[in-house]
């Protein structure tokens, strides 16, 4: 036999390998994944999408063959509902704390500004001020006290002397 004996004409193998390919595509079954015990997909993007595309899949099927929907692809689907829920709400929640702690860190600087006066040697708090005054009131209190113990300290010397 000749090489030319073994190989197929050209057209006959573009034709063959096609059908071949499209009987073997259309004969071969889906893998089977027993969906009712897969568990809510964690809330990765990437695990939520295989999801959606298995349930878009399964659906256009049903509807281009006219079968119904199995139970197990309406399980999967209302699993994936519930992750997008979740994760809608994870995001909400989350916004609405940096919203939270943003408000708070600007009331925050707004009060802390509010409470600053400019003395002479810089900036001051109502905290430093208060500081300053008490110290003050106390330096004021203590000199009377001196003053009151050199004056009666005196009056003594004078009674004596």
């Amino acid at each position: 036999m000749s090489e030319e004996d073994c190989v197929p004409p050209p057209h006959e193998v573009h034709h063959s390998n096609r059908h071949d390919q499209e009987i073997r595509l259309m004969s071969t079954p889906p893998p089977r994944v027993n969906w009712i015990e897969m568990n809510t997909p964690e809330l990765k993007l990437r695990q939520i999408r295989q999801y959606e595309e298995y349930v878009a899949l399964r659906i256009e099927c049903s509807i281009t063959s006219g079968t119904p929907l199995t139970p197990s692809v309406s399980h999967v689907n209302e699993k994936l509902r519930r992750a997008r829920t979740t994760l809608a709400v994870n995001g909400i929640t989350a916004t609405q704390e940096m919203r939270r702690l943003k408000e708070k860190n600007l009331r925050r600087s707004a009060r802390d500004q509010g409470t600053t006066i400019l003395a002479d040697y810089g900036p001051i708090t109502i905290y430093d001020a208060r500081l300053r005054v008490a110290k003050d009131q106390h330096n004021r209190l203590a000199g009377q006290a001196a003053e009151e113990a050199r004056v009666h300290t005196k009056e003594v010397r004078v009674e004596v002397g």
